[in-house]
């Protein structure tokens, strides 16, 4: 007997990205298309962002894409190391976690998709224990 799908019409979904003038613009516009698509089909969609142009920022707004700024600790960066994957990252990779939960637990989203070069298992796995799944 084929599986049944699960009726996913309300799901409520929160994306982690960041992006820059420099780098991330692929990951936020890929981010950006599921996003819409989701919308489209009746999810809740917001964005939790550390870095983002003004233009990006106004374009999920004027889209009722909610957008989450997350707070960057520069004490952090320091301990982070020097990677450019890490110059838009909220602190250490814990550090951006801590930051992430409080707007998760806000949304009370059922998924996180997180796409970012500086987020590892290391954040995966502090987020994971908070949502039904994360996606990266």
């Amino acid at each position: 007997m084929p599986n049944e799908w699960k009726d996913v019409s309300n799901m409520k979904t929160l994306f982690r990205v960041d992006a820059s003038a420099d780098m991330g613009m692929g990951h936020f516009m890929r981010c950006l298309n599921l996003g819409l698509a989701l919308k489209g089909r009746g999810h809740e969609v917001a964005f939790a962002c550390a870095s983002l142009p003004d233009a990006l920022s106004t374009f999920l707004v004027a889209n009722d894409l909610p957008l989450f700024m997350l707070t960057t600790d520069m004490t952090s960066k320091q301990a982070n190391g020097n990677s450019i994957y890490n110059e838009c990252l909220a602190g250490s990779q814990a550090n951006d976690a801590s930051a992430f939960l409080p707007v998760l637990q806000k949304t009370s989203s059922d998924s996180v998709i997180v796409d970012h070069y500086a987020l590892d298992s290391v954040w995966e796995n502090i987020v994971h224990g908070h949502t039904g799944s994360v996606l990266v």
